[in-house]
């Protein structure tokens, strides 16, 4: 059974590195320190040193170099290990005439065959008819060489060199590996960002939708359960009610589908020279049968002409509706909503004023955010997503413009919509 001294100042490293090499039938003894290790190496006789670098007092190399110099001990052989992966200690321990050298992250097989090899001596001076070889055995293939020192120097840089570039590249490879799992993670977290966003939608259609769609159905139900006999009047009020309760959740979807589109990519705007008018009277015709049937006056305060702007009606007819919209939503009987607009400074500026509830100052910062909800609610149970105004902001930035809000609790909220008259060419390479 060969006998293996293991210096070793750490009790855990030393004491697993014991229990493997006796599991492979060498019988271990362990020293602390080098004056621990001089004292076992006079005492007793050795087949193999294993010797730590990092070591209180003297290191692994003074070690090996003590035995190499002790003439009763330079045949033993010495094998450096240590978890330091400066490859600088290749070299410290061939100069400290080392017979092996091992790291410590080497796997349990790995170690068991290097102290086997080292201890069998993996290179032996034999004669053959009258002329010295050097017999090198190899993974089980036998070699017989007759090196020159110089030739022997040579192949080991050509090997290190090699194992150093080799390192390099796994080091750069686990860099690319490292930066390519941050790019998964972010790719992960904006998946989740979209189920979350996902979610929220078919929660908010779920909830805002129920309402209408049953108001619907009941007031359809009563008219065919009164069929012929029903009263005109109050057919009408239940068609008028079903046709209010219809534009509510067309408003919702288009909110829904509006805020699908900006988050995808889809939304486009093209905008074309126009009579800003024309929109901006689509829009306030849209709202007068529901502003008054809660009550709500609808004011024009629009001048008869207006020049030309560079516009995407379908936009902006969207921004308008959901500004006017929410200034009816929010107003009760006998409150108003004023829409105006001038040219100013190259710009059309759009207004939206409301007599209504007013926002809170804390509020106004996050008004434009996706899913903001106000503390002041609609006055007719009207649904809300909370989607709306930052539809209009992304409609807005994208004609190049800008949006504003501002509010006196009590008193009301006028928006101010900002959009240039012509837009200005993209500049070369944007």
């Amino acid at each position: 059974m060969a006998q293996v001294l293991i210096i070793e100042d750490s009790p855990t490293q030393a004491q697993q590195l014991a229990l493997l090499l006796e599991d492979a039938g060498f019988e271990v003894n362990i020293a602390p320190n080098a004056e621990c290790s001089y004292a076992s190496l006079t005492e007793r006789k050795f087949d193999l040193v294993v010797a730590d670098i990092n070591l209180p007092g003297e290191n692994g190399f003074a070690i090996c170099r003590w035995i190499k110099a002790n003439s009763a001990l330079t045949n033993l052989p010495v094998l450096i290990i240590t978890a330091d992966s400066d490859p600088g200690n290749v070299l410290h321990g061939l100069e400290a005439g080392a017979d092996g050298f091992m790291n410590k992250n080497q796997t349990a097989p790995e170690i068991v065959r290097r102290v086997q090899r080292t201890i069998a001596g993996g290179a032996r001076q034999v004669q053959l008819d009258g002329v010295d070889f050097t017999k090198v055995v190899f993974r089980g293939a036998e070699f017989r060489l007759r090196p020159t020192v110089n030739q022997l120097l040579n192949v080991l840089l050509s090997a290190f060199e090699d194992v150093l570039d080799l390192n390099d590249r796994l080091k750069a490879s686990e860099a690319a590996l490292r930066e390519l799992n941050v790019e998964i993670r972010r790719a992960n977290e904006a998946l989740e960002q979209a189920n979350r966003i996902k979610s929220k939608f078919l929660n908010i259609a779920a909830h805002d939708l129920r309402n209408p769609i049953g108001g619907i159905h009941g007031m359809a139900a009563l008219m065919l359960e009164d069929g012929a006999d029903s009263d005109p009047a109050q057919r009408d009020e239940f068609l008028a009610r079903i046709v209010t309760q219809a534009d509510s959740m067309l408003h919702l979807l288009e909110d829904l589908l509006g805020a699908g589109s900006t988050k995808t990519g889809r939304f486009q705007v093209i905008p074309i020279l126009q009579n800003p008018i024309e929109v901006l009277r689509q829009a306030f015709d849209g709202f007068r049968l529901s502003a008054r049937g809660k009550g709500v006056q609808l004011i024009w305060e629009v001048p008869e002409t207006l020049p030309p702007a560079e516009l995407d009606f379908n936009r902006v007819l969207e921004v308008l509706t959901n500004l006017i919209s929410n200034g009816v939503k929010y107003c009760a009987s006998g409150q108003s909503v004023h829409l105006g607009a001038r040219a100013l400074d190259g710009h059309l500026d759009i207004s939206v004023r409301d007599t209504g509830p007013g926002i809170r100052a804390e509020e106004l910062p996050h008004l434009f955010e996706p899913y903001a909800k106000l503390s002041s609610k609609p006055t007719g149970g009207e649904n809300s997503t909370g989607l709306g105004l930052s539809i209009v902001r992304e409609i807005v930035e994208m004609h190049g413009g800008q949006v504003f809000a501002h509010s006196t609790p009590g008193q009301g909220t006028t928006f101010n919509v900002e959009l240039p008259l012509h837009r200005r060419p993209a500049l070369p390479g944007s």
